[in-house]
């Protein structure tokens, strides 16, 4: 987590202001900017996460072909990693779905209803947490995501707690003045406290990219690529030919 809380943050970033108080009414937007803006330089550890969903079983196979994860209301998807199918009572349907670019979804299964429930094999994702499913489940799987997400606003975090990017306080400090200063019309002010965002910025995503392993170990393991599937009668197999 960071060091300061949100209320310490914006009381640092008040100082650097001169304690005007005419800004105060911003400052969560003013925060919450600056932290869109450095989460875009990279794909920070701390946004990501796992989320989990259980589909619905009813009798409506155009509703059940959607799973929702409702705790991404606050958050919204940045990258998604993988979406993973698990069977509550049998292992033998654990497996890792394949998403399909909505284009060529709408091309060759526009009514995933229509045809018979089965092992979700495929997804596309169209809104933000809600992700279309082929087959439409015909028991109730578990699915699980890893994804990552752009922070949240602070009026969600809350005031006592800390902002979502971990370790970068003085990066969104001095950010925040520069953006605040230039809002003013200051612009001297502003490419001052934006050079200082920039050398520590630096500093911070050269730390960031040397600590790490660099030894990873590389596992290939055999894929079927028609998994709960027939093969002649998936529209997303286009071979029947097994391998390695």
């Amino acid at each position: 987590m960071s060091l300061l809380t949100l209320t310490e943050l914006k009381a640092e970033i008040k100082a650097g202001l001169g304690n005007r108080t005419d800004l105060d009414i911003r400052m969560d937007s003013i925060v919450d900017l600056a932290q869109l803006r450095l989460a875009r330089l990279k794909d920070f550890d701390e946004l990501r996460q796992i989320e989990t969903a259980t589909a619905a079983i009813t009798a409506t196979a155009a509703d059940d072909k959607v799973i929702t994860f409702p705790t991404l209301t606050d958050a919204r998807i940045r990258k998604i990693y993988s979406l993973r199918r698990f069977a509550p009572a049998d292992e033998t349907l654990t497996g890792k779905l394949q998403r399909v670019l909505t284009h060529k979804w709408d091309e060759v299964m526009p009514e995933p209803e229509y045809w018979a429930r089965g092992w979700p094999t495929h997804y596309t994702v169209w809104e933000n947490n809600k992700f279309e499913l082929w087959k439409v489940p015909d028991i109730a799987y578990t699915f699980q995501i890893r994804l990552s997400r752009w922070p949240k606003k602070v009026s969600v975090t809350g005031a006592g707690n800390p902002i979502d990017l971990e370790n970068v306080d003085d990066l969104i400090i001095h950010l925040c003045l520069s953006y605040a200063y230039w809002t003013l019309g200051r612009t001297d002010r502003a490419r001052d406290f934006y050079g200082i965002y920039r050398g520590l910025a630096k500093d911070a995503l050269i730390e960031d990219a040397t600590d790490l392993d660099q030894a990873m170990a590389g596992v290939k393991m055999p894929q079927d690529s028609f998994q709960g599937s027939d093969g002649v009668d998936d529209p997303f197999v286009h071979s029947t030919v097994r391998g390695w």
